[in-house]
């Protein structure tokens, strides 16, 4: 018993599945309980199966959305305010739904929400196929087939078609094995609560397989980048959203996040490129290591930032491991910092993790007048190069990386683009590999 609403399950003791479990009880209830609706009630048109003269559904079921319990998707029983006022007489005249469609359509919509989909800020996000297949690969944290895809980093070779074709192929593999025909429709929608007492769908879309699984792989393509933080390596939309915003969880914030999950959806299915505005916000966060609490959640913004832009960019140069010959001016003074950073934090030791290297400290600027900007930091690196025992191994990538640099391009003091970044995170996952002693590791 629940509160002041008794509830009773019974078995009647026959040979055969007990009455909770037996498909034929659950039809004989069903044509009762339509045959008995069909004599009180209304009947007429329904427009979801197209059957004429079938009990109509007034009343449609609520308690969806686990986070909003009493939101109805249809409400069509306000008859004394602006429900119908100058267009309809009553809502059969807007839409008829009968009322088993409707039970259908509700108990599986919940369902699905519960199976597969994934929440942020109060908006729901499910992926389906035609016969309820797990489809969830657009969110990889919350799917088991990207088990398999987190394990790929280090059996394939480090390039965007290699990484591309391994991922595609695990996703195709992962239909088979779940019988899904490649030409089948997947469905993507978004459902938000607008009130207590009504939510909606706020996108929809369907698409092929095949599109759907080639959508997926050229966005986690684009954002394969080889960092210090592998775990990371395919960030789910949820953390993408949080380094962008930062880890509040007020109501002002999470509506931000759950904005920045719908657009990024849109951005994957539709093939779109993401939004500039979130880059350049996600941008300002990195160049600003002194405004975080602790580092760590300061390289986990830089890194997801620079798989971000390595996405929007998207040029062939990009690898996900460093390209020693890529001789963009952003990406070039990204290496130099880097070098600066890991050589100034390896002498001062892993134990000061509060203490902010010069080339942290200068980040900012550094971003906006890197000339300059080097200048100082190349001045204040001296005295912890003496000290390092990788001196010479700096040295001379200080000397090959200067060496890549156009001295008669008149920019050379010009604010940095977001490749910056991506040389940054690259050439730290590169210094830390090739070293033979992993002393100065962070």
């Amino acid at each position: 018993m629940l509160a002041n609403n008794p509830l009773c399950r019974f078995n009647v003791l026959t040979e055969g599945p007990v009455r909770w479990k037996n498909p034929e009880c659950f039809k004989a209830w069903s044509d009762f309980y339509q045959f008995k609706l069909a004599k009180e009630g209304k009947t007429g048109f329904d427009y979801v199966a197209g059957n004429e003269h079938v009990p109509l559904g007034t009343n449609h079921p609520k308690g969806i959305l686990p986070l909003a319990s009493g939101a109805k998707l249809i409400s069509s029983n306000d008859t004394k305010n602006f429900t119908f006022r100058g267009r309809f007489i009553n809502s059969e005249e807007a839409v008829s739904i009968g009322y088993e469609s409707s039970q259908k359509a509700h108990a599986m919509l919940k369902w699905l929400i519960d199976k597969q989909g994934f929440s942020i800020g109060g908006r729901y996000y499910i992926t389906w196929g035609t016969t309820g297949e797990n489809l969830t690969t657009i969110n990889p944290q919350d799917n088991e087939l990207f088990n398999d895809i987190l394990s790929l980093d280090d059996e394939i070779e480090d390039t965007n078609s290699a990484f591309a074709s391994q991922l595609r192929n695990l996703l195709l593999k992962g239909a088979s094995v779940n019988g899904i025909p490649k030409q089948n429709p997947v469905y993507v929608m978004q459902l938000e609560g607008t009130t207590t007492g009504r939510f909606g769908i706020v996108y929809y879309q369907a698409l092929d397989l095949t599109t759907y699984i080639e959508r997926i792989t050229d966005w986690y393509t684009k954002l394969y980048l080889k960092c210090d933080d592998n775990k990371y390596i395919y960030p789910s939309l949820k953390f993408i959203a949080d380094r962008i915003y930062g880890d509040r969880n007020d109501e002002t914030t999470q509506k931000l996040k759950k904005d920045v999950v719908t657009d990024l959806v849109q951005s994957i299915l539709g093939g779109r490129k993401i939004s500039y505005s979130y880059l350049s916000k996600i941008f300002q966060k990195s160049i600003r290591p002194t405004s975080f609490d602790n580092q760590s959640a300061w390289k986990l913004t830089v890194t997801t930032a620079a798989r971000l832009f390595k996405s929007y960019f998207s040029r062939e140069e990009i690898e996900p491991m460093l390209n020693t010959d890529f001789k963009d001016r952003s990406y070039l003074y990204g290496r130099l910092l880097a070098i600066a950073d890991v050589v100034e934090q390896g002498v001062i030791g892993a134990n000061s993790q509060d203490r902010s290297t010069n080339a942290r400290r200068y980040m900012s600027a550094f971003s906006q007048r890197p000339a300059d900007t080097w200048k100082v930091i190349y001045v204040n690196l001296q005295s912890y190069l003496t000290k390092s025992n990788y001196r010479q191994k700096a040295q001379r990538l200080f000397d090959e990386i200067n060496e890549k640099f156009d001295v008669t391009d008149s920019q050379l003091n010009s604010p940095l683009d977001g490749k910056f970044l991506i040389g940054y995170s690259q050439q730290r996952t590169d210094w830390y590999k090739s070293s033979k002693s992993k002393s100065e590791v962070e």
